[in-house]
């Protein structure tokens, strides 16, 4: 279970770094996105599932009433994954606007 879930983790962050770079559309990460938030979301109910069937997939019971456990090994990292992408979206936003106001100011002069 836990080799299962560490490659999920190794996948999403794959995935993110794939979709956070420079040449790659919009749509692919609002996707990722979407899918982070989706399984964030469905943590707790997921922990609620785990902490009654725990015994059909596990050896110990990781799953308390708190959800600690899905907090995290599932959340945290998904969350620092969609952090990546924050910076790398405000990173090329500003690349972009650097980019724009350049070719304002060269447009001004040769205006004059």
């Amino acid at each position: 279970f836990i080799m299962g879930l560490l490659t999920f983790q190794v996948l999403m962050f794959l995935g993110t770094v794939y979709v956070s770079r420079k040449n790659v559309a919009l749509a692919p990460r609002i996707v990722m996105m979407i899918l982070i938030a989706g399984v964030v979301r469905s943590a707790e109910y997921a922990n609620a599932w785990a902490a009654k069937n725990w015994e059909s997939y596990c050896t110990q019971n990781y799953f308390d009433g708190q959800g600690v456990f899905m907090s995290i090994f599932v959340c945290a990292p998904l969350l620092f994954d969609s952090f990546i992408m924050l910076v790398m979206f405000l990173r090329e936003s500003s690349t972009l606007l650097v980019q724009v106001k350049r070719a304002e100011m060269k447009q001004k002069r040769k205006q004059q």
